[in-house]
């Protein structure tokens, strides 16, 4: 149910900044057929999941500039916060946009997205805490402490490493799309 929603919303955002329904779809096979995104859809992982919600929120958050509404923007940081409890990198897209709405202030009130975005992030900062508090927090989320430098820096090659696959592979028909 989850590929084919992702599927579809990612096929509406091309749609929607291409204006080329053709190219739109081919791109959305393109994804769909992406060996990591076709075999993560017949597993019970978190990568349709994630992906899920980052093209939800993407999608949101364009709906929110390019029409000015609070609403779609605060629907992309609610997705986005949603999606940090399945994968924690998906909050990006929330500090992104937000980023980009403090660039945007004459175009969209201060007080709209303080709501749009402040909101979401209390809500999902209290329902962190509430979960950590009553121990419902997966052990793998809980902080990790490095002591070493040399164990910083390769954990951070590691990640740096993996992000860019990650990205490569699944924001490569975005890419191709925009």
């Amino acid at each position: 149910v989850l590929t084919l929603a992702t599927l579809i919303i990612f096929y509406e955002l091309l749609t929607d900044i291409s204006q080329k329904p053709k190219l739109s779809f081919f791109l959305t096979l393109a994804l769909w057929f992406n060996p990591i995104f076709y075999n993560a859809t017949l597993t019970f992982m978190t990568e349709i999941p994630a992906l899920f919600f980052i093209i939800s929120g993407i999608y949101a958050y364009h709906k929110g500039f390019t029409h000015k509404k609070p609403w779609w923007l605060f629907l992309g940081s609610v997705l986005s916060i949603l999606g940090m409890f399945t994968r924690q990198t998906n909050i990006l897209i929330m500090v992104a946009a937000g980023l980009y709405a403090l660039a945007q202030l004459k175009q969209i009130k201060f007080r709209h997205l303080l709501w749009s975005f402040g909101i979401p992030a209390i809500f999902g900062l209290s329902m962190y805490y509430w979960l950590s508090v009553h121990a419902l927090l997966p052990p793998a989320i809980e902080s990790h402490y490095l002591k070493e430098t040399k164990k910083i820096l390769e954990r951070a090659r590691w990640w740096l490493f993996y992000t860019l696959m990650y990205l490569g592979f699944f924001a490569m028909p975005i890419a191709a799309g925009w």
